[in-house]
């Protein structure tokens, strides 16, 4: 038998004992024989057992080398005697291992519940933020915002107008062009296209003498002008806005930054806010400028206004005494006031009557009064105005100085003549006994 090896005292079966010490047992798995390393001889079956008689001890004497002594057992015996008892038959394993083999596994938590809605979680969370991410980026920004809010403006704006203009007209004959109402914001079709024939010829020109008396012309509308050149502000190239914007600023003293003229977007925000203005009671009672004020402000100072013939010590256009409320008071020179002045004049007091506040038009209309009988015909000849405003105010002072009434007058210029006639045809039969 080879160093190391054990035989099997019952079936000569040999095995490896190199990994047991001496004294160790284990079953043999053929025959079930303890086999003991070391060589020692296998335990012999047990005797049975004797009834003890009187006297007999049945205890073996110190000494007596008949019974086969135990060696003691050491713990690795321990752990090899329970490994045999648990069936542990290759002596070739380590009985530690058989042993920690033999004791039961820990209980395992079964946490596949817990981590599938760890993982439903996550999922959500991350469908959440991809969300908020695609929300966000589709939100327009703070300049589309404005944009969009502006139209809307413009929009709702112009519906309004378009409604004004229908139930104005509804009254009216089909057959007849519609009614220009002015209802403070209203654009003239003739004053937009006259406006735009301004535009178109300034917007290159030097700003000269030629540029601020192609600009005047625009002054004899009054204020109907001021819509037209605000509202072609958003519509036009960059140039012509500005050629717009000087007038603008030129006819009512309003400071307007030419920097926000440059972008479309400003361009209509600045309309909208002049819009807003002009309709409060400020921009109501606010009157244009004289020629002289506005060519100097369209300028800046370095074009003169030419000397009236009539009156040489006073140049054509030169500005009325301003008072406190921002209307113009033109006062009557000493000796009475030429036809010319009058005429000039006159247009300024109408605007005031028209638009200004209940003070500034009843001193407008003192003003009126105060020419005397001289200013029936210049009356007369104001029912052509194309400000729809000023013609009825004219005709409401005609019947007021004369006493006369001849109804109210047709919307449309073109439609006036008839009317016009009934006050030329009276004024002629009338004026030679007529007093005020």
């Amino acid at each position: 038998m080879s160093q190391g090896m054990v035989s099997c005292s019952g079936c000569k079966a040999e095995y490896d004992a190199s990994g047991y010490d001496p004294g160790d047992r284990f079953e043999c798995p053929e025959c079930k024989t303890i086999v003991t390393v070391g060589g020692a001889a296998p335990a012999a079956a047990p005797r049975a057992s004797r009834p003890a008689t009187r006297g007999n001890t049945g205890r073996t004497t110190r000494g007596n080398t008949g019974r086969s002594s135990r060696p003691p057992m050491t713990a690795k015996m321990r752990v090899v005697n329970e490994a045999v008892g648990m069936g542990a038959l290759d002596p070739g394993v380590d009985p530690r291992a058989i042993r920690r083999a033999s004791q039961a596994p820990p209980p395992v938590t079964d946490n596949s519940s817990d981590k599938m809605m760890y993982i439903i979680g996550g999922c959500v969370a991350a469908i959440a933020c991809i969300g908020a991410i695609i929300y966000i980026a589709k939100q327009p920004s703070a300049e589309e915002k404005k944009h969009a809010l502006m139209e809307k403006k413009a929009a709702a704006a112009a519906k309004e107008e378009e409604k004004t203009k229908t139930a104005g007209s509804a009254s009216a004959n089909p057959d007849k062009p519609k009614v220009h109402v002015d209802n403070g914001w209203d654009v003239d079709a003739a004053i937009d296209a006259e406006v735009q024939k301004t535009l178109a010829a300034l917007k290159s020109h030097p700003l000269d003498a030629e540029y601020a008396a192609t600009a005047a012309k625009l002054l004899k509308y009054g204020r109907s002008v001021i819509p037209a050149l605000v509202e072609s502000w958003p519509k036009v190239d960059p140039e012509s806005a500005d050629v717009s914007r000087r007038i603008v600023d030129a006819a009512t003293g309003r400071g307007l930054p030419e920097e926000l003229f440059v972008d479309k977007l400003k361009r209509l925000d600045m309309a909208m806010t002049f819009r807003q203005w002009w309709l409060t009671d400020a921009g109501q009672a606010a009157q244009l400028k004289s020629e002289e004020e506005f060519t100097r402000r369209l300028t800046g100072g370095a074009v003169a206004v030419a000397p009236n013939p009539g009156n040489p010590e006073k140049p054509v256009g030169t500005p009325p005494t301003q008072n406190p409320g921002g209307v113009n008071e033109i006062k009557k020179p000493a000796g009475g006031v030429s036809a010319s002045a009058m005429r000039r004049d006159l247009p300024q007091h109408l605007s005031n009557i028209a638009r200004g506040t209940f003070e500034q038009r009843e001193e407008a209309k003192a003003e009126v009064r105060k020419y005397g009988k001289q200013v029936i015909p210049v009356l007369i000849e104001a029912l052509k105005e194309e400000d729809t405003a000023m013609c009825r105010v004219a005709n409401d002072l005609l019947k007021e100085f004369t006493k006369q009434d001849f109804g109210v007058p047709p919307g449309e210029p073109g439609d006036r003549p008839p009317f016009i006639q009934k006050w030329n045809d009276w004024w002629k039969g009338a004026e030679a006994s007529f007093s005020m």
